[in-house]
């Protein structure tokens, strides 16, 4: 049972890891389901199926409550990854007007970059493809997003 408990140890850190150190990497949380589902698996083929599922019992009850009680503690809280986007894209403010003139960076398949007053802006086109360095003009402006079609 030894080999068991220590792959099971070890992917319930990896996910703790992956929950409150590193989110949204998934490499931390799939290693620890591969390695939990391992040493559970190892308990019941090489030791029985009685320890299998008592390791299984124990190794969930112990992860759920490692995560409710680390979620709530003061360590877990400084463990926490407390970053947060705040900011909105918007477009309004930077003075970009319908009329406005421009030359696209890449091809618009329907959306690119595009050079407008001597800024980069991520726009998309109206009803058609664009090829790379030809005249825009804005169409359109949302807060978050540039329409453009091509310059007759």
């Amino acid at each position: 049972m030894d080999v068991s408990v220590v792959l099971l140890v070890f992917g319930i850190v990896l996910i703790l890891v992956e929950f409150f150190i590193i989110p949204g990497t998934s490499v931390a949380g799939m290693a620890g389901f591969v390695c939990s589902v391992i040493g559970i698996f190892h308990a019941y083929y090489f030791i029985g199926w009685v320890e299998g599922t008592l390791l299984l019992l124990l190794g969930s009850a112990s992860g759920w409550l490692l995560f409710y009680f680390l979620s709530k503690s003061r360590i877990g809280k400084m463990l926490q990854m407390k970053a947060s986007v705040t900011e909105k894209l918007d477009y309004t403010k930077d003075k970009i007007e319908v009329g406005d003139e421009g030359v696209t960076i890449g091809r618009l398949m329907p959306s690119g970059n595009a050079r407008i007053k001597d800024e980069i802006y991520e726009v998309t086109a109206m009803n058609e493809s664009i090829s790379e360095n030809l005249s825009i003009i804005v169409v359109k402006v949302k807060k978050n997003r540039i329409f453009v079609k091509r310059k007759q």
